[in-house]
């Protein structure tokens, strides 16, 4: 008889954790439970196990964890970062719903999420533990740094290079070429046509570099 396999267990109760629980759901291996500072309000969760000082026990247990951890800002992207490192040596799973578009060409990393709608093209390496969000194109031999979110409908052509820890914002656009650092944040509905250096944000059409973070 074959070994039963892992529980999966979702870090995180909010919205984002509901849409990779659905993506489990409908990928046909829903998750046991979920782990966050207090009760998720939907069923799509599961049981509440605890807070994340669960995270070594269920490791040992030989859990496998869903990143169920979204962010709009640098302060939440600092947060999701403290809790990856927790995670060291724990079976992070990569989530890719069964409603997106993925090439057989293209490359998800460990941890990463696309969600239902999205396209990653051939070539494309989505980066570990990033998320691509519901209706985002990632087109053919670009490269999604690790951590970063390209958020609900944003679209990023061919050969585009973003960093590590960005936030490519909704409806969003990226022109073929362009490469963005790491840390960089990009408004919703910006148009991005030329570089964007490291740890920058940039807002507007043509988008523009409006603040520098320290």
């Amino acid at each position: 008889m074959a070994d039963p396999a892992p529980r999966i267990v979702i870090l995180g109760g909010g919205g984002h954790a509901c849409v990779v629980a659905e993506a489990l759901i409908d990928s046909g291996t829903p998750a046991a439970g979920h782990i966050a500072p207090e009760p998720g309000d939907s069923e799509l969760l599961g049981s509440y196990l605890g807070t994340d000082e669960r995270i070594p026990d269920l490791i040992s247990e030989g859990v496998r964890f869903a990143l169920g951890i979204g962010f709009v800002d640098a302060e939440g992207q600092s947060r999701r970062e403290r809790l990856l490192h927790r995670l060291r040596g724990a079976d992070v799973m990569r989530v890719v719903h069964p409603k997106a578009i993925v090439s057989e060409a293209a490359d998800i990393g460990v941890g990463a999420f696309v969600a239902a709608g999205a396209i990653i093209c051939v070539g494309s390496t989505i980066g570990a533990y990033a998320i691509v969000n519901t209706g985002a194109i990632v087109d053919h031999h670009s490269w999604i740094g690790q951590g970063s979110h390209v958020a609900t409908g944003a679209s990023i052509a061919g050969r585009v290079t973003v960093g590590t820890s960005c936030l490519i914002g909704l409806r969003s656009a990226l022109r073929q070429g362009v490469t963005l650092g790491d840390g960089v944040i990009i408004g919703a509905g910006a148009v991005v046509v030329s570089n964007i250096s490291d740890g920058t944000t940039a807002l507007g059409v043509p988008a523009r570099v409006r603040s520098e973070r320290l």
